[in-house]
């Protein structure tokens, strides 16, 4: 049926002739009555069919799960299929809707080579949510490692593009994913994982897929997939034990302490620079966002995750708000004072909106235990409230560059204005799993651009400088001044050059895209090859 259709974030807009919605024929048992390889097996005549389907009609699978990237990796005119889906009741399985389901690992699926503990491993379908994943985990005493900031996205679409958060430490959500089983062609899928540390016993990987491959390189190329190298069906991820979490939010201006917190930061003593911004704790999560138009004179946000043994923990509220928050703020600000001054300079701002925010937030919870689980540290499934009002752009740098990466982002944008409508973000990473990981340095920084969207633009800031300008600014900067960057594969930039920069051509055997090429040639069947792309991998020339 003909619909018309947008991403999560409203940056784009189409019409699709058939928009189609996953309902698996064949149901789950309740209460882990469905083995794991039997819930791979149980989706997968479903997925061949859409493939054969696709292929029949001279289009792309187009498959869509929240749809949560900015960028063209989702939106096919002709075909599409949603995926995405709840988890319902206490079995943490299946609504009858969605390529959704988690069932557990049992020891018995461990193949004798794996060093990994069947205890802490999930049978997860694609279209699962992290938010369902994380609640499974808990009913089940156990965590993810990391996640975004919202628990949205699917699992196949959040490890699509390399989504992180700031896990000190640890990498990106891909690193979760120890196998991934994949739709590669009409009656054909692949069950791929690490030579190194197999995860499957034969019989039992054999039992859903028709091919097996045990391959480190070719593993870590299938991770960060681009929609590209198959339906991915489901994975097996490796959680950890439950803990909860001690949230810290200092908010200061980081003028008198600015050169010692640095020192700290760039040293890795993150124990150090927490304590410089007056939290004794030792950290295994960082994140900081920083005025862009005076990090030093104007107060910072800091937000700190350190283990505690608090035995009670708060379900409500443990979300801080993030930039992202701030925008329809800003907008709606705006908006109301264009109405009542149509010729007004733009008042409000961005980066003090944010302030606001999470002072308002801190202080609802004051008196609340400070003991939260992930799911609760990250409650919020939405990033904005309003669709099409977020512009928001992600860089990755060496972490050895952080210094000189704000220098160079804020003395590009110091005389933009008016408006002071985005503001800066800065996570950790390190060495997040993925050839084609944009977090691609053994130790990276994630740089996040949140702003308004120029489309949530009034009239009389049309002319100012925007958003995606200072976004673009800084890619020509970092250029400039030598700086090594890659761009988030879901955010927005349009970025080929920086592509091939970090990359290479898919012409190139030796480079990581030929290299990604490479296998994905060896996993997919013809009709794969001609299904599985979408508008990013023909725009970028990726495969």
């Amino acid at each position: 049926m003909s619909e018309v259709w947008n991403n999560y974030h409203g940056t784009h807009m189409i019409e699709v002739f058939d928009q189609r919605r996953f309902n698996p024929k064949g149901k789950l048992q309740p209460d882990g009555k469905t083995k794991g390889q039997e819930m791979f097996a149980l989706s997968s005549a479903d997925l061949f069919a859409h493939l054969r389907l696709a292929d029949a009609s001279g289009t792309y699978c187009g498959l869509i799960g929240k749809a949560w990237s900015f960028s063209m990796l989702t939106g096919n005119t002709k075909l599409q299929l949603e995926c995405g889906g709840k988890l319902a009741g206490e079995s943490h399985l299946e609504d009858n809707s969605g390529l959704v389901g988690i069932v557990p690992f049992r020891p018995g699926e461990l193949h004798a080579a794996s060093q990994l503990r069947p205890g802490l491993l999930a049978w997860v379908r694609g279209g699962t949510t992290m938010r369902a994943l994380a609640l499974w985990a808990e009913a089940h005493n156990l965590s993810i490692s990391t996640s975004g900031d919202q628990l949205g996205p699917s699992l196949a679409g959040a490890i699509a593009t390399g989504t992180h958060g700031s896990r000190l430490g640890y990498g990106a959500l891909q690193n979760m994913v120890r196998g991934l089983h994949l739709i590669t062609g009409d009656g054909h899928s692949v069950w791929i994982e690490r030579a190194s540390n197999p995860v499957l016993a034969d019989t039992v990987a054999t039992s859903f897929a028709d091919k097996v491959i045990r391959d480190d390189r070719k593993f870590a190329d299938a991770l960060v997939h681009l929609g590209a190298m198959g339906i991915v069906n489901g994975a097996i991820v490796e959680l950890e034990p439950l803990r909860l979490f001690q949230k810290n939010v200092p908010i200061l201006r980081l003028a008198p302490m600015w050169d010692d917190w640095l020192k700290a930061v760039r040293a890795r003593d993150f124990a150090r620079a927490a304590k410089i911004l007056g939290c004794d704790i030792s950290p295994i999560f960082y994140e900081f966002s920083l005025n862009p138009f005076d990090p030093k004179g104007e107060e910072s946000v800091h937000i700190f995750y350190s283990p505690t043994t608090a035995l009670i923990d708060t379900e409500v509220p443990g979300r801080t708000p993030r930039p992202a928050d701030a925008v329809i703020q800003y907008v709606l600000q705006q908006t109301q004072l264009g109405m009542l001054e149509p010729d007004a300079a733009p008042a409000a701002d961005l980066p003090a909106i944010y302030i606001g925010l999470v002072r308002k937030a801190l202080e609802d919870e004051a008196s609340l235990p400070n003991a939260r689980k992930w799911s609760v540290l990250h409650s919020s499934d939405q990033a904005t409230g309003g669709p099409g009002m977020l512009y928001n752009a992600g860089f990755a740098i060496p972490f050895g560059e952080l210094s000189r990466a704000i220098d160079i982002m804020c003395d590009t944008v110091k005389d933009m204005g008016p408006g002071r409508q985005f503001i800066f973000t800065y996570r950790f990473v390190t060495g997040a799993a993925g050839t084609l990981a944009h977090l691609r340095w053994p130790e990276s920084v994630a740089v996040e651009l949140d702003g308004a969207s120029p489309a949530a633009l009034l009239p009389y800031q049309i002319g100012a400088p925007n958003s995606l300008q200072a976004a673009k600014a800084i890619q020509d900067a970092f250029h400039r001044r030598g700086l090594p960057f890659a761009m988030h594969w879901g955010k927005l930039g349009n970025a080929p050059a920086i592509v091939k920069e970090n990359f290479g051509s898919a012409a190139e055997a030796a480079s990581s895209l030929g290299q990604w090429n490479k296998t994905r040639d060896a996993l997919l069947q013809p009709e794969g090859k001609r299904t599985m792309r979408n508008q990013l991998v023909d725009n970028y020339d990726l495969a």
